[in-house]
């Protein structure tokens, strides 16, 4: 089921020197990149006429209910696709079909579980949530109807990790562009239908989610085959006897990891609501949605890389490692500086013009925040200290994170309100970046004394079995 044909792949490695694993990465990302951008492009034209449908008020509204249903589906089901991306890469490197599929029955199994617990626990706290958070009498109805997206992204993770795992970007990128363009449809039905505000416009979303849930499902099937998984019958979870302890702790430290993402992903707007107007928060996330295209554009290269350097480490091929870092480094800065140069330019013209007047206030918020991007030419530290099997060095780096942007939120945000949480944000990437370039660098000397010492272990045997 890969997605790189041997011709495209032939003029990748002529133009990069046959750097085969670069050319890979390329190959995956553009397709991603390319469903990425159309889904950015619905997203940004949905935005257009969700913003002008509900005006300020409601869009912060709408913001409001999305964030707290997230936060919820976050912070108690799983994020496993990163355990299920290692260990079904570890397995089959291995040579071990039956293990890898045993992996990823129990994350399969760990996001139900979780899932369902998410689910009950946002149907009962929504009264008290949505009074919190929403200041309006229609939140907690709207936080009860969003709650079924916890249900239907259930099997998203696993199904995303094994299409990643077989190399399936094409139609990754199909469903996703698929999902956004469905999604943009169902949102210009309700405004020409002059549709129920809020409630409608979950409702499509939902309908989008649950189409898209199935054809990952569904695509999944020819994956395992093309990945010479063995079936379910025949890969009990007992065969990961000996190692489902250590699967379970590397799965509790990137869970830990997630949920202090989790706070720096929605912590402003949760701040911007209980202190702020909704009119305050419908300005800031209007700044915040345009300021993420290029992020959004990077995640696509990190879900390509990880699979990639999880390989590169079971190879123990150092000198492709330290090669991608540094065209992964190097092209990220090109491209962050100039759209952020851009950015700042255009702003004062493209929001009042787009948008509408009323949002004109967002304009300086947005030359503040597009420089948030500074992170992005290091998004692939993450995934490199999880190929190294260091979880618990990825939590601590989250960690602190998370509270240093407290920190700046609860000292800006009170007495500036949006420009506060604008500002908090930025010095919040800048802080990141420089943690994870000094995470990078001692992870990369480490690798070099571990495997110049043990070059005659197993590939991968030191650096990827126990997480510390």
């Amino acid at each position: 089921m890969s997605d790189a044909p041997g011709p495209l792949r032939s003029r990748m490695l002529e133009v990069f020197g046959r750097d085969a694993t670069f050319a890979r990465v390329l190959s995956g990302s553009g397709w991603l990149i390319g469903g990425t951008v159309v889904a950015t492009a619905a997203g940004f034209v949905q935005s257009i006429l969700v913003a002008r449908r509900l005006g300020a008020g409601g869009f912060g509204l709408l913001g409001l209910v999305l964030v707290v249903v997230m936060v919820g589906r976050q912070l108690l089901s799983s994020r496993v696709w990163e355990a299920a991306t290692k260990y079904v890469v570890q397995y089959r490197e291995a040579g071990d079909p039956t293990r890898a599929t045993a992996a990823l029955k129990l994350c399969y199994l760990v996001d139900a579980c979780t899932g369902a617990v998410a689910f009950a626990v946002i149907l009962a706290t929504a009264p008290l949530v949505g009074e919190a958070f929403t200041k309006s009498p229609e939140g907690a109805s709207l936080i009860r109807l969003y709650a079924f997206s916890v249900l239907i992204l259930i099997p998203r993770d696993p199904a995303l990790a094994l299409l990643r795992v077989a190399g399936a970007y094409r139609w990754l990128a199909f469903e996703m562009a698929g999902e956004s363009i469905l999604t943009l449809g169902g949102v210009l039905l309700i405004v020409l239908a002059n549709g129920d505000g809020a409630r409608a416009v979950l409702t499509v979303y939902l309908g989008a989610q649950a189409a898209g849930s199935l054809a990952l499902v569904v695509l999944t099937r020819p994956a395992e085959r093309s990945l010479g998984l063995a079936s379910w019958g025949s890969a009990p979870l007992r065969a990961l006897r000996g190692e489902l302890r250590s699967i379970l702790r590397f799965m509790v430290y990137t869970n830990v990891s997630g949920t202090t993402r989790l706070v720096t992903g929605y912590a402003d707007i949760l701040f911007l609501g209980a202190i702020a107007t909704k009119h305050s928060v419908g300005l800031y996330r209007l700044a915040l949605t345009l300021s993420y295209p290029i992020a959004a554009l990077a995640q696509p290269v990190y879900q390509v890389v990880y699979p990639e350097l999880t390989r590169l480490v079971a190879l123990r091929d150092r000198k492709a490692i330290l090669s991608l870092q540094r065209k992964l480094s190097g092209a990220g800065a090109a491209v962050v500086v100039c759209t952020c140069v851009a950015t700042t330019v255009a702003a004062g013209w493209v929001i009042p013009r787009v948008f509408g007047p009323p949002f004109s206030e967002s304009t300086p918020l947005l030359r503040i925040m597009v420089w948030q991007l500074v992170s992005v030419p290091f998004l692939w530290v993450s995934g490199f200290l999880l190929a190294l099997g260091h979880p618990r060095r990825v939590a601590l780096l989250a960690s602190v994170d998370a509270l240093v942007y407290l920190a700046l939120l609860g000292a800006l945000v009170p007495p500036f309100h949006a420009t506060g949480a604008a500002v908090a944000t930025l010095l919040r990437f800048v802080v990141w970046t420089a943690l994870a370039i000094a995470f990078s660098r001692r992870a990369n000397r480490e690798m070099g004394e571990a495997w110049k010492d043990g070059a005659d272990e197993r590939a991968g045997d030191k650096l990827t079995t126990t997480p510390r």
